[in-house]
């Protein structure tokens, strides 16, 4: 006869480890009936949160030794991040925030924005001459791919007679370290700066472009659908406010 809600488990534990000698015996055997409620997706933070909930207030870092003990870890896979000492292709910020330009095709920056248009998201790809602020060219696509920004940078060379002196600045995208890209600036004898790692304001130009962008035409206009026109390029049909 079930006398209790407790899983199977949860009760082999607390009989297997009394609560006398582990001082986390009950929040454990919580920690483990938490964990398998979640069917093992749950990792050491929103079990710290479930554990608020019933009144037990933990560290995460308490949380997660117990869980370590336990020998349990969330079965969700893990997203992988790029470490810094992978990165071979950072440049130095050689623009330094000079974001003024006496002619002409000297200065160039570039980024790429997300934008989402009817749950869908698009990315646009653009590059800006500093002299007077007008965007040289850009590209659209619905991948934030490599493709992308090196059709984006193949337009504004070709619309360039000289690039004689020309540099161009970005962030520390991983798009921007790529060997093809980097080898068209080197064949057009382009050099490259790139903003300071996690620094925003060494590219502010291009941010303030793209913000204002989204605020006079993104958010005040409902879009129709997303037309893909060929296999990069998007073109946005806007319907009628409302």
């Amino acid at each position: 006869m079930s006398v209790s809600n407790m899983k199977r488990s949860t009760y082999y534990y607390n009989v297997k480890k009394p609560a006398a000698l582990d001082k986390y015996a009950e929040v454990k055997a919580y920690i483990l009936e938490i964990y398998e409620k979640s069917n093992k997706t749950y990792g050491y933070p929103r079990i710290t949160k479930a554990l608020e909930k019933l009144g037990y207030t933990y560290d995460r870092k308490t949380v997660a030794k117990l869980m370590k003990e336990l020998n349990i870890s969330s079965i969700i896979r893990v997203k992988k991040r790029y470490k810094q000492g992978r990165v071979s292709h950072i440049c130095s910020n050689k623009l330094n925030r000079a974001f003024t330009s006496e002619k002409p095709c000297l200065k160039w920056v570039t980024d790429v924005a997300e934008i989402k248009i009817n749950n869908e998201k698009v990315y646009l790809s653009a590059i800006m001459d500093l002299y007077n602020r007008e965007i040289t060219a850009y590209s659209v696509s619905k991948y934030n791919n490599e493709e992308m920004v090196i059709d984006n940078l193949k337009q504004a060379i070709d619309k360039t007679k000289d690039t004689t002196g020309l540099m161009i600045h970005s962030d520390q995208g991983i798009l921007y370290q790529a060997n093809q890209f980097r080898k068209l600036l080197k064949e057009n004898n382009i050099e490259q700066s790139m903003s300071r790692r996690g620094n925003c304001y060494d590219n502010a130009v291009m941010e303030s472009f793209f913000a204002t962008l989204k605020c006079e035409l993104v958010y005040i206009n409902k879009f129709k659908n997303i037309v893909l026109t060929n296999r990069t390029y998007v073109t946005f049909l806007i319907k009628n406010k409302s």
